[in-house]
């Protein structure tokens, strides 16, 4: 129901395979200091927000889930059975401040390295107030990894997602399966030294490692000013064979600055179109 809520540890597992939590109207969901949301093994849930609230960049969904400021939100660990998280109408805001990517707003931190994880976010407003850390970053990487996020407004100081094989992890394949639909990303991390993604991904190299992004209708943004030391990139491919990032663009993509580095199109015919000039992003928008 309506109202501000403080909250301790939530854990999702294989006893919410089916689960979809409503919050209904004006709610606030704030963890208290040091707790978080496990999504634990074989859990299968959704929350959902019942109502839509299209507001100033400071505001989404009227169905706020804020995370502490020394914790992830979401805690996405899997074991023994893959994980599934669904969040819609929902505005998901980090508090970390930190460097440490295992406490982004969703962290990627599969327990064994052998399972799947996939999250779905559709028409979410989805904020890190971290320079160092993604919206949803790796700690440890799954076997599969697949983010599907649509008709969402992704604001972020560095990147907004960033998945990426690590050497702490020698199993399976670890793909990892992008999915873009009509997002606006919103890059306010100023001008930078170095090259940064707002999507930025990295397979090791190894046997079966694959980065392969679908994309479609989405704005990139940024206000890094070109020439001035750095680069802020539509998706970043870090990998050292550039062959191991597939892109798919099925419609058009813009970026008011660079588009993608190290990626192979598929097909070629739609490439994502840069430096294009249009206004600073200052609304959610469905």
């Amino acid at each position: 129901m309506p109202g501000a809520y403080s909250v301790d540890d939530i854990t999702f597992n294989s006893n919410n395979t089916g689960t979809t939590v409503i919050l209904e109207g004006s709610v606030t969901i704030t963890m208290n200091t040091s707790q978080k949301i496990t999504v634990g093994n074989g859990a299968r849930f959704s929350i959902v927000g019942s109502s839509v609230q299209p507001q100033i960049i400071k505001a989404g969904p009227s169905a706020y889930i804020e995370s502490a400021s020394d914790a992830p939100l979401f805690d996405v660990v899997g074991g023994s059975g893959d994980a599934y998280m669904s969040l819609k109408n929902l505005s998901l805001i980090g508090n970390y401040t930190g460097t440490d990517q295992s406490k982004s707003l969703i962290t990627l931190n599969s327990s064994t390295g052998a399972d799947d994880h996939i999250i779905l976010i559709d028409a979410c407003y989805l904020k890190s107030n971290s320079s160092s850390v993604a919206i949803i970053d790796t700690a440890n990487n799954a076997a599969q990894t697949t983010v599907q996020i649509r008709d969402s407004f992704l604001y972020h100081l560095i990147h907004a997602i960033r998945i990426e094989d690590l050497t702490t992890k020698s199993l399976p394949n670890r793909l990892k399966d992008i999915k873009l639909q009509n997002n606006t990303f919103y890059s306010k991390q100023g001008n930078v030294t170095g090259s940064f993604g707002h999507v930025e991904v990295n397979s090791d190299g190894n046997a079966g490692s694959a980065s392969n992004i679908m994309a479609s209708g989405n704005a990139f943004w940024t206000d890094n000013t070109p020439g001035a030391g750095g680069s802020v990139w539509a998706i970043l491919n870090l990998s050292n064979n550039n062959q191991y990032c597939n892109v798919n663009a099925i419609t058009s993509n813009v970026s008011n600055r660079h588009t993608g580095y190290g990626l192979q199109y598929t097909p070629v015919e739609i490439p994502f179109v840069g430096f294009v000039s249009f206004d600073e992003p200052n609304n959610y928008v469905i």
